[in-house]
């Protein structure tokens, strides 16, 4: 046990040289509790993925950017994210309490659904919400 080497988050990563320790820490944290409110939505058989943003190393300010996918995959597909309104109402209503939380910590926020452009989706999926971005930034 005494050759065991214990690793932190991001440690070999270009996170670690690109921001502070401290600055690493917060957003590990805010991290974690993004995904935490975003335990419902998985809870709903979404499919979702919290992380920081991977973005040119010249655009680098202090402070790291967290991007925010969520999708509903099926067998490898992608499908319409809610199908009835009721779905999309509750989708809704985590991403509000997602975008409340963030804008409590500081953070800006862009957002955009991401609708299928692919023509071998049956009619009823063309053209409808199958995966959903959030980046969130400070200045």
């Amino acid at each position: 046990m005494k050759h065991l080497k214990t690793y932190n988050l991001f440690e070999s990563s270009a996170m670690k040289s690109s921001y502070s320790e401290e600055e690493v820490k917060k957003t590990d944290e805010m991290i974690a509790d993004l995904k935490d409110i975003l335990l419902e939505l998985s809870d709903m058989g979404y499919t979702n993925r919290v992380d920081y943003k991977v973005i040119a190393p010249w655009k680098v300010n202090q402070h790291a950017q967290i991007q925010i996918n969520i999708s509903n995959l099926s067998e490898g597909r992608f499908l319409p994210l809610w199908n009835t309104e009721d779905d999309k109402v509750e989708f809704d209503d985590v991403i509000l309490r997602v975008l409340r939380y963030a804008v409590s910590e500081g953070y800006k926020y862009e957002y955009e659904g991401i609708t299928s452009p692919y023509d071998s989706l049956k009619p009823p999926f063309k053209g409808q919400v199958v995966n959903y971005k959030i980046t969130l930034y400070k200045d």
